[in-house]
């Protein structure tokens, strides 16, 4: 049974009684309170300087910081005792194939950035829905429509109309300020981002949430840290930036890719690949805007032109997925 609390005026008495020098037996005694409760009212007003009853906010945790240490090795030691930081056994050559591909990607996609147009590398490197689609048609059995096929040439339309190559819009196209070579460097780069996000995206897809998606970014920024440092060493780049501003420049980049690759990961753990790619080409938007407000670059028809093919595309499959969707539900409510 659960005793009674004391009131208030009961409890100052026993700490009226502690001041003026009576010890807790008499205290106990006098007042007709267990000793143990004496006690714990003393503690409370040494500790808080009042009797009341306080919030539970106020209240310290019980969990001292020893406790708490204890607590943190106990849950991590049996974590990594069931998957480790190398993952489920299953599970690894997928973990090893989305850290090394993604990587690659992503410094495919950093190249071209440095080789041609901002908004034009972009573009190029979101057309990944179309390979997604063909890889995911390949390797995850999902089903390729008429419409996917026709998203495709959207796509690949978009592309060609960015890319600009010679043989088809001729070598001396006023529209191409840059050298060409750097320019077809970069459209080939961006091409193969492009191809290894969207075989990122289905390895990614194919693992579920059988695993982590924090080990997976983990696989993810190891890999990538062994892959460039080897490449710096054989192109003997390794070096820092000479402006103080370049160095926090390139802390934010790996900050905000991080983080955007956290979200891809999670987002595509609850949802389908083509779907989460479809959404991600709104970066094409933002690289236009970027590209016209800090570099002063203003793009030229065939470039709209083909941002808009890819665009279309993307939207197309993005109404034909909603379409399909619900239909579905439609159907299953019958």
């Amino acid at each position: 049974m659960k005793s009674k609390e004391l009131s208030v005026d009961h409890r100052d008495r026993i700490v009226s009684r502690h001041k003026s020098g009576v010890g807790y037996r008499k205290c106990s005694a006098a007042l007709k309170v267990p000793m143990s409760t004496v006690a714990s009212i003393i503690r409370k007003w040494k500790t808080f300087k009042t009797t009341r009853t306080l919030s539970r906010a106020v209240w310290p945790s019980k969990l001292s910081d020893r406790g708490r240490r204890a607590l943190v090795w106990v849950v991590t030691k049996n974590l990594m005792r069931r998957t480790g930081f190398l993952g489920p056994k299953d599970q690894r050559i997928f973990l090893f194939l989305r850290g090394f591909l993604g990587s690659c990607a992503m410094i495919l996609m950093y190249y071209a950035f440095q080789s041609m147009p901002l908004a034009d590398a972009t573009v190029i490197s979101f057309s990944s829905p179309a390979f997604t689609c063909i890889f995911a048609c390949i390797f995850l059995k999902e089903k390729c429509t008429v419409w996917d096929i026709v998203f495709i040439v959207f796509t690949i339309t978009g592309v060609v109309l960015i890319a600009r190559p010679p043989f088809l819009f001729g070598s001396n196209d006023e529209d191409l300020v840059e050298d060409y070579s750097d320019r077809l460097k970069g459209t080939i780069a961006a091409v193969g981002g492009a191809v290894g996000a969207a075989i990122t995206i289905v390895v990614i897809r194919k693992m579920g949430k059988s695993v982590h998606y924090l080990l997976s970014i983990w696989y993810y920024a190891t890999i990538g840290l062994i892959e460039c440092t080897v490449a710096l060493f054989v192109l003997q780049e390794w070096r820092l930036p000479y402006c103080g501003l370049d160095r926090w420049l390139m802390v934010l980049i790996g900050i905000l890719s991080v983080g955007a690759q956290a979200f891809l990961v999670k987002a595509l753990q609850i949802e389908k690949a083509g779907l989460v790619s479809i959404v991600r080409t709104m970066d094409v938007v933002f690289a236009f805007t970027f590209q016209a407000l800090f570099f002063h670059r203003i793009p030229t028809w065939l470039t709209i032109g083909g941002a808009l093919c890819v665009v279309a595309s993307t939207a197309g499959a993005a109404v034909v997925k909603w379409y399909t969707s619900s239909k579905k539900e439609k159907g299953n409510q019958l």
